[in-house]
């Protein structure tokens, strides 16, 4: 059994959890995991700081999950901001520390994931060197008869520049299997803040 059934049940079952509280419409639903936040969206002002004191860390653990399309507004260094709507987003900190922000797209097919990764990367600034060569590798196996849903590809620490200076968020971005055959990939834009100290 390949690594790609032994997960699809999985991911199934979290994706079928997570997909609660989709309202359809309007503003975002937004439903969270079990000692997260209240329903409504992620509006966070990122421009002065990045600790629990900056935003309305929603529990008190060090992760959390939203999900079932979440409307975020994401003020940032350098006058950059982010305004739209996500299936999920995920936050993890360190003490009171925001170190990563993650948002999730819908799943979607590979030339459009690939299309969405390209105007992300032009607006963040992201050098999507990987991504053009996951996107290559997908139409060359396409063109042999069978594309590879299980190849992801990422951009790392030296392919964008932090915002706002070295303490700022370094924009990333990730193409994802969704373990959905039709729709299989999914688009992650994350802002990764360096470790203190």
């Amino acid at each position: 059994m390949n690594l790609r059934a032994l997960c699809a049940p999985l991911l199934a079952g979290l994706l079928a959890v997570s997909a609660t509280g989709c309202d359809g419409g309007g503003e975002a639903a937004g439903t969270p995991t079990p000692g997260g936040p209240v329903r409504g969206g992620l509006d966070w002002d990122l421009s002065k700081g990045h600790t629990t004191k900056n935003v309305r860390w929603p529990n008190k653990l060090s992760a959390f999950e939203m999900s079932g399309g979440v409307r975020v507004r994401l003020t940032l260094p350098a006058g950059r901001s982010f305004d739209g709507r996500v299936e999920r987003v995920m936050g993890r900190r360190e003490d009171e520390t925001v170190r990563n922000l993650d948002l999730f797209y819908k799943a979607t097919t590979t030339e459009d994931a690939y299309a969405q990764a390209k105007r992300l990367g032009a607006q963040w600034a992201v050098d999507l060197r990987n991504i053009d060569a996951w996107y290559q590798r997908r139409m060359e196996q396409r063109r042999k008869g069978r594309e590879d849903l299980s190849d992801t590809a990422f951009t790392g620490d030296p392919h964008s520049r932090p915002l706002g200076g070295p303490d700022g968020p370094a924009p990333a971005i990730e193409v994802l299997n969704s373990f959905d055959d039709k729709r299989p990939v999914v688009v992650n834009l994350s802002f990764v803040w360096p470790r203190q100290g």
